[in-house]
């Protein structure tokens, strides 16, 4: 019979779970940008360190870090904003080459599959009305996906500036909080190992993805492919995304290349480029960039994708791999929960020892 006390710090636990799961979920839209602002925080947090150093305010430095920060993510949107209306001036002659791939289709489907091009067109017109119909719906939530996107953007750069403005008032909270079942060395402990494997996995993986954005950007413009620019950017951006990102972002140049391209081993190539650079991505560049600056093993972070994906979306499936290593952090230098640190943690498999060959008994 399973002990009492085990138990009941069963049901306890499951319960804690559930209920931070609920409230996670919950509070998703304050919780996700908090948490967003927290790791650009501990990302600029030495620059901050170094502008104090030079006797500038905290507040002037924080500021200083937090408008570096809206540089760089308005760079990058200009960018990507810029290519988009290059390529909305170009819309009528990509909508002639993709009606002739449509026709080309419709000859296929009449030929092979005995549907004349008539029924084809009344199929397409009411795919068309039903689009229409629902168009306003979808302009609604375009506008409120729009507003929840700058209320999310401003809370993160906020959320930034005062982590980095109030970083010892949190510490002393900190300190104040878990007197009681942690020493102060043990924190401060945990408080470097964060911002220590925050700061590594972020700066490799912006690294990784700039080096991707290149070889993506050659290599589209080696098949040729319009907009090369705007494919690589968007494509090496979906890299933050960890295991399926660099899927979804080779997708839209594939498609694009089979609509606009008149030959379809334009994409067939593409998917093979993609395959290699991803398999170059992930065996090496990764490897060497990332390393095991973040020592999360692949199965506690596929893990961590699905269940950040659940409950934060697309938001928890880029915080799930920073999330997880603040997790590992804390639980290295808690006692009862080192093993939860060292399940998470990528485990040392030992080179096997090669066995001596049995040498024959020397005879006389």
């Amino acid at each position: 019979m399973m002990n009492k006390g085990l138990l009941q710090r069963y049901v306890y636990a499951l319960l804690a779970l559930i209920l931070t799961v609920y409230a996670l979920e919950k509070a998703s839209q304050v919780l996700m940008p908090l948490t967003f602002a927290l790791v650009f925080a501990l990302l600029l947090m030495p620059l901050s360190a170094w502008l104090e150093r030079l006797r500038l305010p905290r507040a002037i430095a924080a500021l200083v870090c937090t408008g570096l920060f809206f540089v760089v993510q308005f760079i990058i949107i200009s960018l990507i904003s810029a290519e988009v209306v290059f390529i909305s001036n170009d819309l009528p002659a990509i909508s002639s080459q993709i009606q002739e791939k449509v026709n080309v289709l419709e000859r296929f489907i009449s030929n092979n599959l005995n549907i004349d091009a008539s029924s084809q067109q009344q199929f397409l017109q009411a795919a068309l009305s039903n689009l229409a119909r629902n168009s306003s719906v979808l302009l609604g939530r375009t506008a409120n996906a729009t507003a929840d996107a700058l209320a999310t953007f401003t809370l993160v750069v906020l959320g930034q500036f005062f982590f980095l403005y109030y970083r010892s008032f949190f510490k002393s909270f900190l300190i104040k909080a878990l007197a009681s079942v942690m020493p102060n060395q043990a924190l401060d402990i945990i408080i470097v190992d964060i911002k220590k494997a925050v700061q590594n996995y972020v700066i490799g993986l912006f690294t990784v993805v700039a080096i991707l954005a290149v070889l993506y950007f050659v290599g589209l413009n080696l098949f040729g492919i319009k907009y090369a620019l705007f494919f690589s950017l968007v494509g090496a951006l979906f890299t933050i995304i960890p295991y399926v990102g660099t899927t979804f972002g080779a997708t839209l140049p594939v498609l694009f290349a089979l609509l606009t391209k008149d030959s379809a081993w334009y994409a067939v190539g593409l998917v093979g480029m993609f395959w290699l650079i991803q398999l170059l991505e992930g065996n090496v560049i990764t490897p060497n960039v990332i390393g095991s600056r973040v020592s999360i093993n692949p199965f506690a972070a596929i893990v961590g994708l699905f269940i950040g994906g659940l409950i934060w979306g697309a938001g928890g499936l880029i915080l799930a791999l920073p999330v997880l290593a603040m997790l590992k952090a804390i639980f290295d230098q808690i006692e009862p929960l080192k093993p939860y640190g060292y399940l998470l943690g990528a485990p040392k498999i030992k080179p096997r020892r090669k066995k001596k060959a049995a040498t024959a008994p020397l005879q006389d």
